[in-house]
């Protein structure tokens, strides 16, 4: 006679906002139905890059000063222009001296002073010149939409502004709207968000230079996380129509405009990322190391128990997502996970801030 034992996971599950290797912190859970169970994280663990941990520690920054600190660089850099050459596109300030330099000669400034911290002054991102890529804090991202909206002249805010960044809309193709609904979630996602507006170059084989006859999927996100963090409020719309197509391309049983289910576009979108990205070369899907399985794969595990010899037979299953219950019903939840706090910026005026 073989009966199921209670399964524990031993790995955990590198979501859009954790780290995917190695976990540092897991806890087991056991399930009395006899059915697998995972581990889930017991500590979200964000991106952590060294020399923005140093500054913080240099300066002492916590999340009251990350705010003053930001918004007195700007400040003193109101007028946006290189010191270098005047260039006045694409300026940072660095962190350390408050420099305000373009592009090249801040990369050139942070080699010579080793000052390797400086944040875009158009859409508020830090950059880090060692880990070359876009890094995600959670105190300078308070600090980020903090500064935002202190931005807005309170005169001017109509029902048709917005008062956070990177919002922008999704045209409707027709039924799309659970795409739209994906899309979104990816779009602001940090940890998805810093690595398609990193600087590390995406080489893409296709040969296609027009964005509407490129069938890499990559580059079309790479499109609509620009379109979206563009730095400034569009009332232009994005239309997904190229990766609509490249999804009915790779996905027939999705084609068609009738409505479809999200989570399983998820999948698909998953997938098509996955196969266009993975290393060729090896046959191993534990050595693959795309964006996908860097942030969403996991592993399940389940274990039989003899009740006869007691031996035990153990079954690893790699998986990229879990089903939890939400411990709120339909009617209550919609308000528990969209209502917006009031956070009070000047006398007598509100501004709605969503919960993240």
């Amino acid at each position: 006679m073989i009966e199921l034992s209670s399964a524990s996971s031993s790995s955990s599950f590198p979501s859009m906002g954790l780290v995917s290797s190695p976990p540092r912190s897991v806890c087991s859970t056991t399930n009395s139905s006899n059915s697998p169970n995972v581990v889930v994280p017991t500590r979200l663990h964000k991106f952590s890059c060294p020399e923005m941990e140093k500054l913080k520690q240099k300066y002492r920054i916590q999340h009251t000063s990350c705010f003053t600190h930001l918004q007195t660089l700007i400040n003193k850099n109101r007028i946006s222009k290189c010191r270098e050459c005047g260039l006045h596109e694409q300026c940072r300030i660095c962190l350390e001296c408050s420099l305000c330099l373009c592009r090249h000669h801040a990369q050139h400034h942070a080699r010579i002073c080793s000052h390797p911290l400086a944040i875009d002054i158009k859409r508020l991102f830090v950059h880090c010149y060692i880990c070359r890529d876009v890094q995600y804090d959670s105190v300078f991202e308070r600090a980020r939409r903090k500064i935002i909206l202190f931005q807005q002249n309170p005169s001017n805010i109509s029902s048709s502004s917005s008062m956070i960044g990177g919002i922008c809309g999704l045209l409707n193709l027709g039924n799309t709207c659970f795409m739209n609904s994906v899309l979104q979630a990816f779009v602001h996602a940090p940890v998805l968000r810093d690595c398609f507006l990193s600087e590390k170059q995406h080489h893409c084989e296709s040969n296609d230079t027009n964005h509407i006859l490129n069938n890499c999927i990559m580059c079309q996100l790479r499109r609509l996380y620009h379109h979206v963090h563009q730095g400034q409020t569009t009332n232009e719309p994005f239309v997904p129509s190229q990766l609509l197509y490249l999804i009915w391309t790779h996905e027939n049983h999705l084609a068609g405009f009738e409505e479809q289910d999200a989570q399983e576009l998820l999948m698909a979108l998953f997938n098509i990322i996955h196969s266009q990205n993975s290393n060729d070369n090896t046959n191993d899907e534990k050595s693959c190391s795309c964006i996908i399985d860097r942030f969403f794969k996991g592993a399940l595990q389940s274990e039989i128990t003899c009740s006869q010899c007691g031996s035990v037979s153990t079954k690893n299953d790699l998986v990229r997502d879990i089903s939890l219950q939400l411990p709120f019903s339909s009617s209550n939840g919609m308000y528990y996970y969209f209502t917006r706090e009031l956070y009070p910026i000047k006398s007598n005026v509100l501004f709605a801030i969503s919960i993240y």
